[in-house]
């Protein structure tokens, strides 16, 4: 009985580091990595507070068409997305039509930063409700902390079934007209950067003259 045991215990055993040496050979972990754990977990989260806040954006953000037509007739800023090649073939003929294409980030960014400059309203719109660029843009700007912003998210496909009017040809030179008469002065300040972690960074805004001190 014992000897049956014993014969019983050693098999098990043999059995078990057999597992051990398939297991580290193949490349499975033994044991999980807690720190590999940690930083997909985190990503998950990131993703999903992303997902949460677009939706939201799209919830309380959104204009819808008449809103739309209304909100560039009050000569609100409208900022087509959409490439420069397709701008130019034809675009929304809104007093203050903006291309702030998402192709060229850097030339982007400068333009949104100079809006913001200027305390402007603005309304995104790309290609149709698909695209999600418009949404893109909005987190863009929101980040510089501009806080008067739609989006249109039926898009340029949208307005084109509506008959909204259109235009062809490069953007008009609005923003030109008005930075001069304006000439905001940048300023140099900090807020939080959601983006690493909390720590102040240091961001750019600007204020007309008539707002300066003396």
């Amino acid at each position: 009985m014992i000897a049956a045991a014993l014969r019983i215990l050693a098999i098990m055993a043999v059995a078990l580091t057999a597992a051990t040496v398939q297991v580290r050979v193949s490349g499975l972990p033994w044991v999980p990595d807690v720190a590999t754990l940690r930083k997909e977990d985190r990503q998950r989260h990131r993703e999903f507070y992303a997902r949460q806040h677009r939706e939201q954006i799209r919830q309380e953000a959104a204009l819808t068409l008449e809103e739309f037509r209304e909100f560039y007739e009050a000569l609100g800023v409208v900022i087509d997305t959409r490439p420069t090649v397709e701008f130019e073939q034809e675009h929304l003929d809104a007093p203050r039509i903006m291309n702030v294409p998402a192709d060229d980030l850097e030339s982007s960014v400068e333009l949104l930063f100079e809006l913001h400059g200027y305390g402007l309203p603005v309304v995104f719109y790309c290609e149709s409700e698909e695209c999600g660029i418009a949404v893109e843009m909005y987190e863009e700007m929101e980040l510089v902390g501009h806080a008067d912003m739609r989006v249109f998210l039926g898009g340029w496909r949208a307005l084109k079934a509506a008959g909204l009017p259109t235009a062809g040809g490069p953007q008009p030179p609005w923003l030109a007209e008005f930075a001069a008469q304006r000439q905001p002065a940048k300023q140099m300040t900090t807020q939080p950067n959601r983006i690493h972690g909390g720590a102040d960074a240091p961001v750019i805004t600007t204020k007309p003259a008539d707002e300066q001190e003396s």
